[in-house]
């Protein structure tokens, strides 16, 4: 399946634009302290936190996988993914 390259590139910038606001928010002082954190004395709780984020990140990826790939490949349009972005979960 080839995915539609803007889409792509939107997606990138959103990840990096996401990982910008959550540092900014959880940790004001700069991205040089989380990577301190990952080796100080918080470090278990860091390393926790990024693998119970990721296993979260790994489900919702396969819960929505059909809509996932019809954004990148160009298929959906921008109100049904927004849809199935704010759907609540009994909404199928």
């Amino acid at each position: 399946m080839r995915y539609h390259p803007q889409a792509l590139v939107i997606a990138v910038l959103a990840a990096i634009v996401g990982y910008r606001f959550v540092t900014a928010l959880l940790f004001p002082d700069a991205s040089a302290a989380i990577a301190e954190a990952f080796y100080g004395e918080a470090a278990p709780m860091m390393w926790l936190a990024l693998i119970a984020v990721l296993i979260v990140l790994s489900i919702y990826i396969r819960a929505n996988k059909p809509m996932i790939d019809r954004v990148l490949t160009g298929q959906a349009s921008f109100g049904e993914a927004m849809r199935s972005l704010f759907r609540k979960s009994g909404d199928d």
